[in-house]
């Protein structure tokens, strides 16, 4: 638990943090409005990146005005100025960044509009890295979509890019992105092993932060593959990694995979409070993937306890999210769960629709594990319907790509429903057959390590616990814990009065910053008065010189001329 002192100083930097944070947004605003057009350009540019993890609206509506801006700069600017390249730079990531927010929130057909306009410029400006990030962004919608094979030719040559560039942290991104397709797929090895590469290259380079992502993806794949501890292992090690750095949208994701081993465990209460905890941060990061994922977990849970009501009614809100995303995949998985609901009612016809759509969407995606998924559910519903021969073929269709793939979980719930199917149509050694791999698969996967394992390290990740009071160990640990204790109290005292040595100067820097805008005030005042002065004296003088020139006209026009005075000499020279 926390002392008092530590969330004293904590408070005080996230203070401190939120200052700075405001601060940067008033440095960048001042730039909007007297910088060059070439730093107001970047200002939008960075402004969009401040505002990304606090209001993708925001973020949205600043790279808007950066690609505005930036155009018509472009029109204005001649091809072989310097600032010409600039302004091209600044337009081509507004795209990119507009395609990117677009797509986070589920909106896959103006993504693809803004990322396609990015490419095309920068193809045509020669921009290779934009050109990569374009390429990822468009794997990583038709990823979403289903589209493997489109998926994995972008991110195959973003990747390329990025390689050739030196790019550690996209050529890992790439890495993790091929590897979730090739999950996708069924390719489990060439998945694991992309994962491995992703790993090896962010430790090598002390990339911390994307750590946690690659860590959450293998945990997937050994949770697919039956491995609980290394999932669990996996998933709070990239948990920790998120909090420690504040990721929000890491810190949900996180949230939500450990839900979901709760949930496997039959923790019901435990696994509703994390999708709930977890849907807060994609709410308020606008992020339609883990909203519907959140609601779809949800409606998993309440489904286990019986409430099909409240079940249906997360499934349905998952569904619009869905369909306003266009997510193929996800709405596979959420006809799977509408249908099993349907089934459960005795609503068999409609549960058939649903699965039949699933297994559909599943094979023009190539989506191996769904489509073993689908299957086992007809061959469910076919067998209530007395439909023997049609619940075998499901069922036997399930059961190989269950066991081709290597997924425990599939083959476990195929080969007892297969064994009864068998058992109802008089073939007791098929069915005798089917019950063995069922139980073999059944001990594997209810192994008590496993769920030991979950309970015990509920989330006690940050401190352990164990204890053993009445023995010698006991007291030398309460002792060097009472030590580390005092240690820590010291360590907080400290930064407690650095921090206050930081905002007495602080303080004084800010009072001698009010004295000298006074000071230069003043002077500035002085300044415009002696101006003022000389402006008054500048002016009389003008009066008096143009005076004295006006006196001067008057005097020589009473005055005879020259010529005049010559003839009046003439005249009288005559008269002589």
């Amino acid at each position: 638990m926390l002392t008092k002192y530590e969330i004293i100083v904590i408070h005080l930097f996230l203070v401190f943090a939120t200052q700075a944070q405001n601060r940067r947004i008033d440095s960048l605003n001042a730039l909007l409005k007297n910088g060059e057009d070439t730093t107001i350009a970047s200002a939008y540019v960075l402004m969009g990146e401040v505002y990304m993890n606090m209001n993708p609206d925001s973020a949205l509506l600043q790279w808007e005005k950066g690609m505005d801006f930036s155009k018509k700069c472009l029109e204005k600017s001649k091809k072989k100025d310097n600032s010409y390249d600039y302004f091209m730079t600044c337009y081509e990531t507004c795209l990119n960044n507009i395609g990117y927010v677009c797509q986070r929130t589920g909106k896959a057909n103006e993504a693809m509009k803004y990322l396609k306009m990015s490419l095309e410029v920068s193809l045509k400006s020669g921009n290779i890295q934009n050109e990569a990030n374009v390429y990822c962004n468009l794997g990583n919608i038709h990823d979403l979509l289903g589209q493997y094979d489109s998926a994995l030719y972008f991110h195959k040559k973003s990747l390329a890019i990025n390689f050739k560039t030196g790019n550690v942290l996209q050529e890992s991104r790439q890495y993790g992105n091929i590897a979730n397709i090739y999950n996708h797929l069924g390719k489990i090895q060439e998945a694991l092993d992309y994962f491995e590469k992703a790993r090896g290259l962010l430790e090598a380079n002390k990339l911390i932060k994307e750590q946690a992502g690659v860590l959450n993806n293998i945990g997937n794949m050994f949770e697919d593959l039956g491995d609980i501890p290394k999932a669990i292992d996996h998933y709070y090690k990239a948990l920790a990694i998120d909090e420690k750095l504040n990721d929000l949208d890491g810190i949900g994701f996180s949230l939500i995979n450990i839900a979901g081993v709760l949930y496997e465990n039959g923790e019901f209460e435990k696994a509703l409070e994390h999708y709930r905890k977890a849907l807060t941060f994609h709410v308020k990061l606008k992020n339609a993937d883990g909203q519907a994922i959140c609601y779809n977990g949800m409606g998993l849970v309440y489904k286990k306890m019986g409430d099909f009501k409240k079940a249906k009614h997360y499934y349905l809100v998952n569904t619009s999210i869905l369909l306003k995303s266009g997510d193929r995949s996800g709405m596979a998985v959420a006809l799977n769960n509408i249908g099993r609901i349907h089934e459960d009612i005795g609503q068999l016809d409609s549960a058939v629709i649903c699965f039949l759509e699933s297994k559909r969407i599943y094979e023009e995606s190539r989506n191996k594990r769904g489509i073993a998924l689908s299957a086992n559910n007809l061959a469910s519903v076919m067998f209530k319907k007395g439909k023997l021969n049609e619940a075998i073929t499901f069922g036997s269709e399930s059961f190989r790509f269950a066991t081709e793939l290597g997924y425990p979980d599939i083959v476990r719930t195929s080969s007892r429903l297969l064994s009864k199917i068998y058992y109802e149509m008089g073939n007791y050694r098929d069915s005798y057959k089917m019950s063995t791999i069922y139980q073999k698969m059944d001990d594997s996967l209810k192994n008590e390590l496993n769920r030991k394992i979950s309970l015990t390290r509920n989330f006690q990740y940050v401190y352990d616990k164990k204890r053993a009071a009445d023995s010698l160990i006991a007291f030398e640990r309460k002792r060097a814990l009472d030590i580390e204790l005092k240690q820590e109290k010291t360590y907080s005292n400290a930064a407690l009065f650095g921090l206050g040595l930081i905002i007495i100067y602080s303080f004084f820097i800010f009072n001698r910053y009010k004295v000298a805008e006074r000071q230069k005030a003043m002077i500035g005042e002085q300044k415009q008065e002696m101006i003022e002065k000389k402006l008054l004296v500048e002016m009389k003088q003008k009066e008096i010189t143009d005076s004295i020139h006006y006196a001067k006209r008057i005097q020589l026009a009473q005055l005879p001329t020259m010529m005049q005075i010559e003839r009046l000499m003439m005249r009288l020279k005559e008269k002589k």
